[in-house]
């Protein structure tokens, strides 16, 4: 019984160590993707000022079909 209890104790405190591990590592990731984030919307904000009123038309439509796509693919991810 004791060797049962010190293996879960031992089983706990990795899954903690993990679990940590794996926190820190979503929060760097996640600083990350905010900074190429924020550069990515600084840059097409630049580029959205120098288009023209058709270009803007075309990069809006392009946009909402790519939403779409990827709303599509989730609604067929959760219905599973």
């Amino acid at each position: 019984m004791n060797d049962l209890a010190k293996r879960a104790n031992r089983a706990g405190e990795t899954i903690a160590n993990l679990s940590e591990e794996g926190a820190t590592a979503a929060r760097r990731t996640l600083g990350a993707v905010t900074a190429t984030s924020r550069k990515t919307i600084s840059r097409v904000q630049k580029e959205w000022d120098q288009m023209d009123n058709a270009r803007r038309a075309q990069f809006v439509g392009a946009l909402l079909a790519a939403l779409a796509a990827a709303a599509a693919g989730v609604r067929k991810a959760t219905k599973k």
